[in-house]
């Protein structure tokens, strides 16, 4: 009986064993090996693990017809986008939050230099 393993215990074997695992990976949760394997790794080494990993995961609950690997590379592409936007959001956030403390650091010190001031008269 073949063991079933967890998206955890995957995730920890595509990280320790490397790119050769990817098409085990592949397999396991599709059905078959990648169509061509040059674009399959140049999709990981582009989008990253994790997208990938996201990707042929999302893919195997689809009933896909003829060559799966375009859907999971589009699939790929998308969630590394969205990842990209959330990184971009999140940078905007950090930055308008690193602005308000630099104005509210300036309007303090305005503040300080007026108590001051009446403070001597």
């Amino acid at each position: 009986m073949e063991e079933v393993k967890s998206l955890d215990r995957w995730h920890h074997e595509l990280r320790s064993l490397g790119k050769s695992h990817w098409v085990t990976f592949y397999d396991a949760f599709l059905g078959t090996s990648p169509s061509n394997l040059p674009r399959f790794y140049r999709a990981i080494n582009l989008y990253g693990h994790w997208p990938m990993f996201e990707a042929i995961v999302e893919s195997s609950d689809r009933s896909l017809e003829g060559d799966a690997l375009g859907y999971v590379i589009t699939v790929a592409k998308n969630k590394f986008k969205e990842s990209q936007t959330e990184t971009d959001a999140a940078s905007e956030y950090v930055k308008s939050v690193e602005e308000s403390k630099k104005n509210t650091r300036t309007a303090n010190k305005v503040l300080e230099k007026r108590i001051r001031e009446r403070g001597k008269s």
